[in-house]
């Protein structure tokens, strides 16, 4: 391996993911959540790590007046993502081939200030010279008062998938970063696990890491390599990541995973330990151990610019959220990292009610609940964020630049592109659909206008691609059960999805 690599994977491409923590709306949630006022100075994020560039553009082409920077040393990943910009037209994005270590030594960073600077999983790939060099990079190019989003593998929960990946890099080592690797290592570990090997016993979360290893869908095998193959792969307690990241004067503000900052939802006796606590890091380090912490999303902000209590209410009241599911589908009960939680049908089902009949201001929503708080109608929306039921929406909404990078995406994806995300404009985000409404959307603007024109449309591009339809595992072969079964799954998207995304501006 060379110099450059630093020890990171670099044998095949990363995935083509988004992140919607990531986005600034949401980010900006969190910020208020915390008390620190949302930014909102020069409207620019910057990504370091950003893999093929494609949750970046998506994130682009939903906040046309934001502009985006995107930072990455591998030159496939770069020469992917302008590919990408240059064909669906963004002109608010660019991406730059650097290696962190040389930008954090450089004498001036090749972008202005911003005020968001995003991270997803790299700190848990990369070696401390690595992370010293993001942490760096954050001190000089994240503006005062500035968000810092870094999300990593976190202790104690992933504990027991440290042998899983000592076991696949020790087989890397010997025969290569590959398919043959990755089994040999799973292979070993069956019979590790058959003949009842203590760290089975002792690792109680080994066993269902291997199995969900076992299962693992074929899409997900690039992830899988970057995972468990790299090098400097590395696990972070929370206190850990926070004093890393004072060397960039960040200050741990919250957690992007939104019901995380709500200790409440614990059983009273685990907050009484929290209560407990000598400092907010320890607070944080408690709470990880006391529901097994496997992953976090951090939100950090580069000098806090309070907002007081009273002015933090005012401030949640103006912000407006919107619907992403059909009411009836809209589910109460809310799986967290802090135990399953049920809301109840007298705080939720209003909301969602109200929500049905279009975007509200929280100012609004509060109106129809006067005896609920606004911090518990905060709480309440946090939770049905987290669970995709609703978005945080933009205050005025430009189309033109996401409906016009999702036509090029829905045509890439009919020509065999694994693209998932659609930009939305009206929540400044992005939202996953599969290969067949991908290719529903590509027959829609080429005309395709009835549920069974859209089927054929499918129909004729999957045979493009020599793809075939299964059902109960099995393919279907007659013209008739394919655009049966087509019909039947896309009736849904037609008649519910495809509405909403002409509502938050994604398609015309």
């Amino acid at each position: 391996m060379s110099d450059w690599q630093h020890g990171y994977v670099t044998d095949l491409p990363y995935t083509y993911g988004f992140y919607r923590e990531c986005a600034p709306l949401w980010m900006d949630w969190v910020a208020l959540l915390r008390g620190s006022e949302p930014p909102a100075a020069t409207r620019r994020l910057l990504e370091l790590g950003c893999g093929q560039g494609y949750g970046l553009c998506v994130m682009a082409a939903a906040n046309p007046d934001h502009h985006f920077i995107g930072v990455d040393f591998n030159p496939e990943h770069i020469a992917h993502a302008r590919g990408l910009a240059r064909r669906t037209g963004l002109t608010n994005i660019e991406f730059h081939e650097g290696d962190f270590i040389a930008l954090a030594n450089s004498h001036t960073l090749p972008w202005s200030p911003c005020d968001y600077l995003v991270s997803h999983g790299i700190l848990s790939w990369v070696n401390r010279a690595v992370r010293e060099a993001i942490f760096r990079i954050a001190d000089r190019g994240l503006a005062p008062g500035g968000l810092a989003y870094f999300s990593y593998n976190a202790l104690p929960g992933w504990l027991a998938t440290h042998p899983v990946q000592h076991l696949m890099r020790q087989f890397a080592d010997r025969t290569g970063v590959n398919a043959l690797s990755f089994d040999s290592a799973l292979q070993a570990l069956q019979r590790l696990k058959d003949v009842n090997a203590s760290v089975f016993s002792n690792q109680p979360g080994l066993n269902a890491r291997l199995e969900q290893l076992q299962k693992h869908p074929k899409h997900q095998t690039n992830y899988l390599f970057h995972e468990y193959f790299n090098g400097a792969w590395s696990l972070f307690y929370c206190t850990q990541v926070a004093d890393e990241a004072a060397l960039g004067k960040l200050r741990y503000l919250g957690s992007a995973t939104l019901p995380d900052n709500y200790d409440t939802l614990l059983p009273e006796a685990m907050r009484q330990m929290l209560d407990q606590a000598p400092d907010p890091a320890l607070r944080e380090l408690y709470k990880d151990l006391l529901i097994n912490q496997s992953f976090r999303r951090d939100v950090f902000v580069r000098g806090v610019a309070p907002v007081w209590p009273g002015e933090q209410m005012a401030l949640f009241a103006q912000r407006q959220v919107t619907l992403l599911q059909p009411p009836e589908a809209v589910a109460l009960t809310f799986k967290t990292n802090l135990g399953e939680v049920t809301g109840r049908e007298t705080v939720y089902r209003p909301i969602v009610e109200a929500l049905a009949k279009g975007p509200r201001r929280l100012a609004e929503l509060h109106k129809l609940l006067p005896d609920l708080t606004v911090s518990a109608l905060v709480q309440a929306i946090g939770l049905l964020a987290h669970n995709g039921a609703l978005g945080f929406c933009q205050p005025e909404t430009k189309s033109k630049a996401a409906i016009q990078f999702n036509q090029i995406v829905a045509e890439s994806v009919a020509r065999g592109a694994p693209y998932q995300y659609i930009a939305l404009p009206g929540i400044g985000s992005g939202m996953a659909l599969d290969e067949i409404q991908w290719m529903a959307l590509d027959a829609h603007r080429q005309g395709a206008g009835t549920l069974e024109a859209m089927a054929q449309g499918v129909r004729t591009r999957l045979q493009g691609l020599n793809k075939s339809l299964l059902k109960d595992g099995q393919p279907l072969t007659t013209e008739p059960e394919l655009i049966a079964e087509l019909s039947r799954r896309l009736e849904p998207f037609v008649t519910q999805t495809l509405p909403l995304l002409r509502r938050l501006g994604g398609v015309k």
